[in-house]
């Protein structure tokens, strides 16, 4: 009996070493938890605060020097060379309806677009279109300028507006491609009937009637009174106008309708060196020749193989220039 109470008394002794044991253990873990903590807070702040290793830079690659200039080039033709490339210019081909028909006047050319299509400034004009009554400065963007082009080159198109710049100028519309067709119809207001804001056929018989110019020309081969006749008149149909022609002795004036060789009767009146002429209402063209005295005509020379009359079959006195004398001036 006394031997198992003293087995249980030494069992309980080593039950309280052992606790006592563990209290110093966890008393040392208590005192050792703070370091702990602070040595990994440590750590995080260390890993948060170190500056961030560097990126080394990219090599830049080398940069290839540009070729050299040719010296003995132009430097202006050079820089022209190296200008930004403009629009293709194209050329605008101008006509006007004369003597019964459309007749080419002039070019110009152009690279000037608004919008993708082609104008030019109705100043661009005044060269071409000056004889024929035009000018840009009495311009007011009327639709006096249809145009065409290869595609369609029979039918006129005026359905393009004419716009005005700020400072006043007019830009004339053009087609949005060349070659370009430009005709001048100074009679397409809201007053004729072939007025027209869409498109025509340039045949349009209207059309021609409405806008045709007439010329009046001098015609002097044989040099009888002119030896450079004087520079021929154009004249808007309906149109009037004088002509004064030198006069030469023996030599008288004739005026004729160019288109079907009648002799016309023209108001005239006279002075002892010119006669002036009265046209009105034109509406053909109209030509003046000089009519020679008989017995004054002759050849400046003989035409080989004819005789000296020109018979048949001698044809060479067809291609003779006649030479007509002219009087010696009267001594005073």
């Amino acid at each position: 009996m006394y031997a198992a109470s003293g087995r249980k008394t030494e069992y309980r002794r080593r039950r309280a070493r052992r606790a006592s044991a563990l209290m110093v253990v966890l008393a040392l873990l208590f005192t050792m938890v703070p370091t702990g903590f602070a040595t990994v807070a440590g750590a995080a702040e260390a890993a948060e605060t170190a500056p961030p290793e560097p990126i080394p830079e990219p090599t830049p690659e080398p940069i290839p020097e540009p070729p050299a200039d040719d010296t003995t080039d132009d430097p202006a033709a050079d820089i022209t060379d190296r200008a930004a490339p403009t629009a293709t210019a194209v050329t605008v081909t101008c006509y006007a309806a004369v003597d019964g028909g459309w007749q080419q006047v002039g070019t110009v050319q152009t690279d000037k677009i608004d919008s993708g299509r082609y104008y030019i400034m109705a100043a661009e004009l005044d060269g071409i279109y000056g004889g024929y009554g035009f000018s840009s400065a009495n311009y007011s963007g009327e639709l006096f300028f249809p145009h065409t082009d290869g595609r369609n080159a029979d039918t006129l198109w005026a359905d393009a507006l004419p716009q005005q710049n700020t400072d006043g100028a007019w830009r004339i519309p053009l087609s949005k491609q060349g070659p370009i067709y430009l005709y001048y119809l100074p009679g397409n207001t809201d007053r004729t009937p072939s007025y027209f804001t869409g498109s025509k056929p340039k045949t349009d018989a209207q059309l021609l009637a409405d806008n045709m110019f007439y010329t009046i020309t001098v015609e002097d081969p044989a040099r009888a009174v002119y030896d450079t006749p004087p520079v021929p008149q154009v004249l808007f149909h309906g149109g009037s106008t004088t002509v004064t022609l030198d006069k030469t002795e023996g030599v008288t004036w004739t005026a004729v309708n160019g288109q079907t060789g009648e002799t016309l009767s023209l108001p005239m009146t006279e002075t002892e060196t010119a006669v002036t002429y009265t046209i009105e209402n034109i509406n053909a063209p109209i030509r003046f020749r000089p009519r020679v005295a008989a017995g004054m005509l002759q050849y400046e020379a003989m035409p080989e193989g004819c005789t000296a009359a020109p018979a048949p079959p001698c044809t060479a006195w067809k291609k003779m220039t006649p030479v007509i004398p002219k009087p010696s001036p009267t001594a005073p």
